[in-house]
């Protein structure tokens, strides 16, 4: 019976197994010494990004129908947009990175999350960047994960929580 069945996820492969026996329904290898991280299921969609230090791209975002193991989509990030792993919040996928060309300005991007395609992208204002705490002259990938790891949906608003803004000692 198809709704009897699990997935589970190892750093380099996602299986589909029979909860009754354990038989193996599906198996999808990551590939190319990638690893691979859950990010959840939305829309009956299960989205993995799976990454690898020295690969050309800047991470994959691969949907797979849970089920049978079929690939719902597939993005790759450029090589130019390295992208953080995207989380799962509200009825979307969200991305937090620095724009290609302009390491200063921060994209925010909402993934539909059923094509993987961007469903919106909002270039984060100077005000905005300072009272998350992001430096005015790169962004820093350390901070841009945090903020990602607090940010959720409350209605029709995306929350972004950051260390805020410093003050000096003067």
């Amino acid at each position: 019976r198809q709704d009897n069945k699990r997935v589970r996820l190892g750093p380099d492969r996602v299986r589909g197994l029979e909860l009754d026996d354990g038989l193996l329904v599906w198996s999808r290898p990551a590939g190319d010494d990638r690893t691979l991280y859950s990010l959840g299921i939305v829309h009956g969609v299960l989205h993995l990004f799976s990454e690898h230090a020295g690969a050309a791209d800047g991470g994959r975002l691969l949907g797979i129908e849970p089920l049978t193991g079929a690939v719902v989509y597939e993005r790759v990030f450029g090589a130019q947009e390295v992208s953080l792993s995207p989380v799962a919040a509200g009825q979307s996928l969200w991305s937090l990175r620095p724009e290609p060309d302009d390491q200063r300005r921060v994209v925010l991007e909402e993934i539909d999350a059923i094509s993987g395609e961007t469903a919106h992208r909002v270039i984060l204002s100077e005000p905005t960047r300072e009272l998350l705490g992001l430096p005015q002259d790169y962004a820093v990938n350390a901070a841009l994960t945090r903020i990602l790891s607090r940010l959720f949906v409350l209605g029709d608003c995306v929350v972004l929580a950051g260390d805020g803004m410093t003050e000096s000692a003067d």
